[in-house]
């Protein structure tokens, strides 16, 4: 207990004296220029490689981290040939799964060389398999999460999360404590480097809490005490060329991005998607001096070259610091001179429109709001996002906006948007920049009756084995695996037929920019048979569908029942009807922004209400025989055979879905089963013929009806009548007898009384009577 006691009381004074002296200490460093920095030591920061398969690309990319860093150092790149430190900032696995952590281990040991540290820690997705157990088997792999190491006369220290993966313990805390005291004691003039996956929170982008866990607060306030932290994170995945990655305060926090996924803006709490976010792939690349001045620069592993801002941290003197929340103004976010929108295509319902990235001397431009309205002052507003993290300037921007009213005149004004260092747009705890508009006019045309669909038309060739889409929008087609083409003579159409085995399946992509067209105004339209899985799986399998975590999907589901779903934000709702296999169905969904509707051969079978907008995922990727995997794979495939496939953006009217139903109905070549109904006593006899595709049937074959033939009459005297049976039929008759067996005699007179003029029939029933 003494000796305990001892080493406390022994690093209490020491924190003490270290804070006496800091009032006396100058953290400025000789100033640097970005362009001729000559570095004495080198090292590279990642993060969030979410490592599951090798043959996966996040392994590649971590693989090509290795790669194209040295081949970086071996350049003499700023007259410099050493990789001193290659750090991963957490999440190094997708789910902390032992085989993930074994092929992250083959990857890194693979990878690393002589002379470079490896510096690692644990993030939320390494706990997912086992929060108990892998922490240590992440340990056994990589040596302690958590650590403090000195390399090349530089402080890296890495702080481990608590097993719940969001937040960091009370003993850790302590220690962090602990290891800065004696890393600043070291040398007060140098940075120290910390490296902990969930950042802290209100820093960088990415740290807000308007998503749950993606900022902590109980590091923060220990490294307010040293200015000359400089503090990686990851967990969010901003990109690191986005210019609030770094932040400084009272130290300098830099978000590390990811190999993975880019994150996204909101808006009213939902996300603004956008396309390809899953290309992205950057990392920082920091260099140090001789005087300790830092240069921190983004490499980005697909361009193979470094992007975005040079960030200079030449001076710790938090009165130095210049990359502070207020440095962004509202004119720094701005479209060039020359920027205009181009009006692309106008229908009865819908604008879409392009127009230029903010250029690169701009603010960035995370989103961009477009912003339709008539004389009225009737609004109808978008957000788009961008893939600004792949750094092209000269990328024209693509969209569209649905819901307006034929032959109607309308001003488009498109914003660029920037939430600075939140995730929301439009909050009170952040800030949001709009540039100055660049503005427009258009006139939307009359509305025509029976317009073909406009985002996906397919058309199969099965003489050249070929698949396209003949919309406007004519998406790509990518035949995975071996489907077969034929002609059905039944149906009189050419076919698509899936085996519902890996990935056999046709994918169409990317719809992206029609998207907003179809939110609160879509229908669907596919002619299909399937085939019968014996052991469907509860989520059942796919036939046509887009639902990456939204959209819509035509499914087979146990129990023979076909389920049509659509998605908002917030809800999936379904209308569903039992199919049999094997049997050709022509299916239409239709939704006008409130109510769901399906519809069997032109029948209304099924309905459903879905309170908000359809929600449409960033993959934007369709697939027949299957259904588009959160990056854009397929998942979920069914046998099926497919004759056509549509998606429109527009409500169907029930006569447009019973006409279309018409149009396959008279390709058809029926192909009939025949049962003979043979004639009765009472009744003819018919042939019946009913189409097995279609179901139609008629009658011929017309045959007369036998007659009755019945035999002798056989008397019960007890019960006083006879009876005779029909010998083909069985029928039988009954009559009374008169008691002394003879028949009942039955006369018809018929009088006539002149004087009165009036006629008057009688019947009068003449029985023996009775004897006792």
């Amino acid at each position: 207990m003494k000796n305990k006691l001892t080493k406390a009381l022994s690093l209490i004074l020491a924190v003490f004296s270290i804070f006496c002296l800091m009032g006396n200490i100058d953290f400025s460093v000789a100033a640097a220029d970005a362009d001729d920095f000559e570095p004495v030591f080198r090292f590279a920061v990642a993060s969030d490689t979410h490592i599951t398969e090798l043959d996966h690309r996040n392994a590649y990319r971590t693989q090509d981290m290795f790669k194209q860093m040295y081949e970086l150092a071996e350049s003499g790149e700023s007259g410099y040939y050493g990789m001193d430190a290659i750090a991963i900032v957490g999440d190094i696995s997708d789910n902390g799964k032992p085989q993930e952590l074994k092929n992250a281990k083959q990857i890194i040991d693979g990878g690393v060389k002589d002379g470079t540290e490896l510096v690692i820690t644990m993030g939320n997705h390494d706990y997912y398999y086992n929060k108990n157990t892998c922490k240590a088997s992440f340990e056994s792999m990589f040596g302690e999460a958590s650590k403090h190491t000195v390399i090349g006369g530089y402080h890296f220290i890495t702080v481990n999360l608590a097993n719940n993966g969001i937040s960091y313990d009370d003993a850790t805390v302590a220690w962090v404590e602990e290891e800065l005291a004696k890393a600043y004691a070291d040398d007060p003039a140098k940075p120290i480097f910390v490296f902990q996956h969930v950042g802290n929170e209100f820093t960088i982008a990415g740290t807000c809490d308007h998503v749950n866990y993606n900022g902590v607060a109980n590091l923060d306030p220990i490294f307010k005490k040293y200015s000359n932290v400089v503090n990686f994170s990851g967990h969010s995945h901003f990109a690191c060329n986005d210019e609030c990655s770094v932040y400084q305060k009272d130290y300098t926090c830099v978000g590390t991005g990811t190999f993975n996924y880019s994150t996204r803006t909101m808006i009213d709490g939902m996300w603004i998607d956008m396309p390809n976010r899953t290309d992205i792939a950057q990392h920082w690349v920091i260099d140090i001096d001789k005087d300790h001045n830092v240069r921190m620069r983004v490499w980005d592993l697909t361009k193979k070259a470094f992007i975005g801002d040079t960030f200079m941290l030449t001076s710790f003197n938090k009165e130095d610091f210049v990359y502070t929340k207020d440095r962004f103004k509202d004119g720094d976010l701005f479209f060039a001179d020359d920027a205009k929108i181009n009006i692309d295509r106008v229908t009865s319902d819908a604008v879409y429109l392009s127009f230029p990235m903010v250029p690169e001397d701009s603010l960035t431009g995370r989103a961009y709001k477009v912003e339709v309205k008539d004389s009225s002052g009737n609004t109808h507003t978008e957000y788009t996002a961008t893939e600004y993290y792949n750094d092209n300037f000269d990328t024209i921007l693509k969209t569209s906006v649905g819901g307006l009213k034929p032959e109607t005149e309308y001003t488009v004004n498109v914003y660029a948007v920037n939430s600075l260092f939140c995730w929301e747009i439009n909050t009170d705890e952040c800030d949001t920049i709009f540039s100055a508009p660049i503005t427009t006019t258009f006139k939307t045309v009359a509305k025509t009756e029976n317009a073909p669909a406009e985002i996906l038309d397919v058309k199969i060739d099965a003489a050249n084995k070929t698949i396209s889409d003949v919309s406007i929008n004519n998406l790509t087609a990518t035949i995975l695996g071996n489907p077969t083409f034929s002609h059905d003579d039944s149906i009189g159409m050419d076919v698509i037929t899936f085996t519902g085995e890996g990935t056999n399946a046709v994918k169409f992509a990317s719809y992206f920019t029609s998207a907003h067209t179809m939110k609160k105004s879509f229908s669907l339209e596919c002619y299909f048979k399937y085939e019968e899985v014996k052991r469907l799986s509860t989520d059942g399998a796919s036939i046509f569908s887009s639902q990456a975590s939204g959209g819509f999907a035509l499914d087979m589901t146990p129990g023979k029942i076909c389920k049509f779903s659509l998605s908002s934000d917030s809800e999936t709702k379904s209308a569903a009807y039992k199919m049999q296999p094997d049997t050709y169905y022509h299916l239409t969904a239709t939704f006008d922004g409130s109510e769901l509707k399906l519809y069997i051969d032109g029948v209304e079978q099924a309905s459903a209400t879905l309170a908000d907008s359809i929600f449409f995922p960033y993959v934007s990727t369709i697939y027949l025989g299957a259904d588009t995997a959160y990056y854009g794979e397929c998942e979920r495939t069914h046998p099926c055979t497919i004759a056509l496939a549509r998606v429109y953006n527009r409500t169907l009217g029930a006569d447009e879905v019973q006409g279309l139903y018409n149009d396959v109905k008279e390709k058809r070549q029926h192909v009939y089963s025949s049962e003979v109904t043979a004639p009765t006593c009472e009744e003819k006899g018919y042939t019946t013929h009913t189409c097995t595709i279609c179901g139609e049937s008629y009658t011929d074959s017309e045959v007369a009806e036998l007659g009755h033939n019945f035999g002798e009459w056989i008397a019960d005297k007890g019960a006083g009548n006879e009876t005779r049976l029909c010998t083909v039929c069985g029928k039988a008759e009954t009559r009374e007898l008169a008691n002394n067996g003879s028949l009942v005699v039955v006369f018809v007179v018929i009088g006539v009384v002149a004087a009165a003029g009036i006629a008057a029939a009688a019947v009068i029933i003449v029985k023996k009577k009775k004897t006792k």
